[in-house]
Order: C-alpha cells, then structure tokens, then sequence
C-alpha cells in the first residue's frame, strides 16, 4: 500500500478485505453508470457510512463525511419508514438549488449515492440506479 494513504484508507483497506476482488468491477460499474446517468459522481458505500467505491469529479467533494452523512440520514429516514408501518424506504432524494442527491438501497448493506448537477433529469438517475 502507498505510503501516502491515509490512517483512514488503510482502515478502509483492511476492513474491506473481503471486497478487495469487487472494488474494481464496482468502480467500473459507477464509472459506466456516470456516462448514462450525466451524474458529478458515484458512491457505493455500506450502511455504516464507510466508502467501499467511488467515481466521477471527486476533488471538491468529502466523500468520507459524505459517506457517514448520507447513511446516518437513511438510518433515522428507516425510523420514519416504521413510523409509517414500512420495513424501510428504498429510496431518498434531496433536491438543492444547483446540485442533487439520490442514495438507493443495493442489496441489503450498502447504498448507492448520486451526485448530480439541477439540469439532469432525476428520473434518469432513478432509473439507472
């Protein structure tokens, strides 16, 4: 490992050991589906809040306090999902005055976030999500 990553990277290495052989594929598939979607950038990340991928115009962007804010709103958004007698809500979306965030539930751990700029359609994101 690179002597310039970081405490956290390397926490974030050793704790995903196990998806080593997929982060590739999983950045291939953010990376494929930024093209389609005309999204800023692609997280995958587990319900904890810890980055396992991530693709697109990442420079300006914390990902990894996005990656922690982004699953502690859908950890209190599953309270309200109760609330309302569902088992959890698939789904969040949050519109801005220039940029949007759509997350999707992937399987049973982990989201998808998207990142994307007013003028894409957020049925396209929701779609290819």
């Amino acid at each position: 490992m690179n002597d310039n990553v970081s405490a956290n990277e390397a926490l974030r290495y050793r704790r995903l050991s196990f998806y080593a052989e997929d982060v590739e594929r999983f950045n291939e598939v953010l990376s494929n589906y930024l093209k389609k979607a005309n999204a800023t950038a692609a997280l995958l990340i587990d319900k904890e809040g810890h980055t396992v991928a991530k693709q697109g115009f990442l420079d300006k962007l914390d990902t990894q306090s996005l990656a922690a804010l982004v699953a502690g709103s859908f950890a209190s958004t599953r309270q309200v999902a109760k609330l309302l007698g569902e088992p959890e809500f698939n789904v969040l979306y949050h519109q801005g005055s220039s940029q949007n965030i759509h997350i999707t539930l992937v399987g049973e751990r982990t989201l998808q976030v998207s990142v994307f700029h007013k003028n894409v359609k957020t049925g396209m994101v929701h779609m290819l999500s």
